[in-house]
């Protein structure tokens, strides 16, 4: 569409002029001129988008960056697959703005992805793939003593003035960082390292109030199948599991099983434990990053959480209806729920499948349910990586079929 590409050109000239807001308007409504001609899903209106999610992080809306790329990868591997070359470039700038946003864990997962195909389709030599590999903390040939991950390179307009719609850039070899760049890089890794370590400390004021008990709500019948998916052939082989972290200072007690439960869960309020702490699920600031966003994650049961109810909605499946101060939304999956490593949050209820979980119940590795949206299924719902901690996130990602992954239901009044 030579109208969106000139439009493209047009905000890499005004953005290299100064004018970011100018360029951010003209780059909106040329994407949503071409998606309505061409599709969501062509190429050229992947990469205008990604162009504006550029535009956005040097005007230093991170967040809205880091949304804009997610939702052009979203779209893109599904139509394109995860090794397409403009599309690997995309999960480069996502991985970098995610590291600048503090969030080692998508970091991770999309350097892993250009690691992994990266050297076949951009060239083992491209900068963003030997990115990839010193963040993982590999050895890149002909390097010795190489400085550490941080920083990197910066996200921007392709290089020499290049637009992204003409393709991957020319395959260069990566200028080595001075040492002084490599001390403050590591000094700042182990100044933000002191700052998650602190605030990820569970009950820091020593005060954690329990809620009544009540007899949790556990499944005694056994499962068809463990429910674990293969990965996805893009992802298998990639590494891309994370090892569990045990950070806490303290590990709850683990919830016990003493009743059982029909298969098929009655409607009304309940208290949702994870499998592998015995926390709730309770709302709380998305940890490991700073977005500002209120996410569902475990934490400690006590008066302070907000009311969870289950609605039927068809058999075997349900929305959960989250009541606080604010008022009552849904859970929901972010960015439609079809794919791995997404945030749960209130939202609006709606009746999109984002928005319903089936509980399939198990007995291993702990007896519970297993929480899936019904967008999402071929994935679990679990605790980011297994972790103790309170406050710790929980997401829909691939089934590692971990205790992290089972919870229990304690029926409320």
């Amino acid at each position: 569409m030579p109208e969106l590409t000139t439009a493209v050109r047009a905000a890499d000239a005004q953005a290299a002029s100064g004018d970011l807001s100018g360029a951010r308007e003209l780059l909106v409504d040329a994407v949503e001129a071409a998606t309505a001609e061409l599709g969501p899903d062509h190429l050229d209106v992947l990469d205008a988008r990604a162009r504006l999610a550029g535009v956005h992080r040097d005007l230093g809306a991170l967040n809205e960056a880091r949304r804009v790329l997610e939702s052009v990868l979203e779209v893109g591997h599904r139509t394109h697959g995860v090794a397409h070359p403009r599309l690997l470039l995309v999960s480069y700038d996502l991985a970098v703005i995610a590291h600048e946003l503090g969030n080692a864990y998508e970091a991770g997962r999309n350097f892993r992805l250009l690691d992994r195909w990266g050297p076949e389709v951009l060239g083992a030599d491209h900068h963003h793939v030997l990115a990839a590999r010193r963040y993982l903390g590999e050895d890149v040939p002909g390097e010795i003593d190489a400085p550490p991950p941080l920083p990197l390179p910066p996200v921007g307009p392709a290089p020499s003035g290049q637009s992204i719609l003409d393709g991957p850039p020319p395959v260069e070899r990566r200028r080595r960082f001075p040492v002084t760049a490599a001390v403050a890089g590591m000094a700042l890794f182990a100044l933000v390292a002191t700052v998650v370590g602190v605030w990820v400390i569970p009950g820091r004021d020593g005060r954690v109030e329990s809620a009544p008990q009540a007899a949790p709500v556990t499944p005694s019948v056994t499962p068809s199948a463990d429910g674990s998916p293969t990965p996805s052939a893009a992802l298998s082989g990639s590494n891309s599991a994370l090892p569990p972290a045990n950070g806490g200072s303290r590990t709850p007690t683990r919830a016990t099983s003493t009743t059982t439960a029909p298969q098929t869960l009655g409607s009304g309020r309940y208290l949702i434990h994870a499998g592998h702490t015995g926390m709730c699920l309770g709302l709380g600031p998305e940890l490991f990053k700073n977005t500002g966003r209120t996410v569902l994650g475990q934490h400690p049961c006590g008066s302070n959480l907000p009311q969870l109810t289950l609605e039927p909605v068809a058999t075997n499946t349900y929305r959960i209806k989250v009541t606080d101060s604010d008022g009552t939304g849904c859970a929901d999956v972010d960015y439609a729920g079809t794919t791995e490593g997404l945030l749960l949050a209130p939202q609006a209820c709606n009746d999109k499948t984002d928005q319903r979980f089936t509980f399939e119940p198990v007995t291993a590795p702990v007896a519970g349910y297993r929480l899936r949206s019904v967008a999402g299924s071929r994935f679990c719902i679990g605790v980011l990586e297994g972790k103790q901690q309170s406050g710790v996130q929980i997401m829909q990602d691939t089934c590692r079929n971990g205790p992290h992954e089972v919870f229990t239901l304690e029926r409320r009044q």
